[in-house]
């Protein structure tokens, strides 16, 4: 099997998605310790799936830390405007959705409106994935005793929407044991199609992480087919995509490019930038692993496009890399020196360590 290293930033799925090739966060490659088998694959590709920087979740917690509790909602018609109001932004400005979030929080508990504190959470909850928080909201979970607490246990589909939460912060914790047994629980009670969904979703997740590779195809497999059905168009992108990041780590390539050429048919429909960026990326990454080096730098060239848009200098950054990488395949050296310096110079000015790293062996070894 290849090594393809993997530069991570976690995947909203609606309710909590992170799936990733190489099992690499953020946080990790900044402290990483480069071994041998890094260093012979230092022109492997960097796959970027769609996030928040860690500088964006530094100034999220700080904003929220700062916000003041003094403007809250008077209705529970007020508390389900200010609910659609953040939706349709959330992903786009984590600051200004956490501020209103507590403002949610606050005047759901005041009035009594359990269905705005379950929005609350599982807003809350996708919003951790690049945000951080997890241990925070499990804790709040606590303090509501859910699990006992008869205005939530005479709901199924509130009382199931923030067990999903609780089994979500799990998996983003780590704490894989106590996540995949409340999936567990999830598929065999839930009626939802949606929690069905995630729940198999985040299982093919897991199981990803853990090497389990047949047992992540399986459940991402019938993830998608709930998305399907249920004509959620945006998961079911995000279900095409993890699907091929399982194939590709078990160099089944062919497979995963019909699975992400399929996404690709989506992508006028849905309007999403980052995810566009996402599936682009991902298909010059797999056609430079099966050696169609022009396909991969069209493909990383219209993710390049989506970046430098989106003003993005570390998505910038990381494709320019990957572009070097197609052209060094192709043996252009000229070309693949002008991506490589054009990403070592967006490295340094955000001083990501390991970006620098790989672009200093690559354009030595040009010379």
């Amino acid at each position: 099997m290849k090594f393809l290293f993997a530069l991570v930033m976690l995947v909203p799925w609606v309710a909590l998605m992170g799936q990733d090739i190489a099992g690499y966060d953020v946080a990790t490659l900044d402290n990483a310790t480069l071994d041998n088998a890094t260093l012979d694959n230092v022109t492997q590709d960097v796959v970027v799936q769609d996030g928040t920087h860690q500088a964006d979740r530094t100034a999220a917690i700080d904003t929220l830390s700062q916000f003041g509790t003094e403007v809250q909602f008077d209705t529970e018609a007020q508390i389900d405007q200010a609910i659609a109001e953040v939706k349709t932004y959330y992903l786009q400005d984590a600051g200004k959705a956490l501020e209103q979030l507590e403002v949610i929080r606050l005047s759901s508990e005041k009035l009594g409106y359990p269905t705005g504190i379950v929005e609350y959470m599982a807003l809350s909850t996708e919003l951790s994935q690049t945000v951080g928080g997890e241990d925070r909201l499990l804790a709040y979970l606590e303090t509501l005793s859910f699990e006992t607490n008869k205005r939530f246990r005479e709901n199924p589909d509130l009382y199931y929407r923030l067990l999903l939460n609780k089994a979500i912060l799990l998996s983003n914790l780590q704490r894989l044991n106590e996540s995949l047994e409340i999936f567990t629980r999830l598929k065999s009670e839930s009626e939802d199609p949606f929690i069905l969904a995630v729940a198999y979703g985040t299982m093919g997740a897991i199981y990803n992480r853990t090497g389990e590779y047949d047992k992540a195809l399986e459940n991402t497999l019938k993830s998608i087919d709930y998305f399907k059905k249920e004509n959620d168009t945006k998961n079911y992108v995000f279900g095409l995509t993890s699907i091929a990041n399982i194939l590709t780590v078990n160099d089944r390539h062919q497979e995963a490019l019909s699975y992400l050429n399929e996404a690709v048919t989506y992508l006028d429909e849905l309007q999403n930038a980052r995810m566009s960026f996402n599936v682009y990326s991902t298909l010059g990454v797999l056609y430079k692993e099966v050696e169609q080096y022009d396909e991969s730098i069209t493909y990383h060239k219209k993710a390049l496009d989506i970046a430098v848009t989106l003003q993005d200098p570390m998505y910038e950054a990381i494709t320019s890399l990957n572009i070097g990488n197609s052209y060094l395949g192709l043996e252009d050296y000229e070309r693949a020196l002008q991506f490589y310096q054009r990403s070592m110079q967006l490295s340094r000015r955000l001083d990501m360590d390991y970006g620098i790293y790989i672009n200093f062996i690559n354009i030595g070894s040009l010379y």
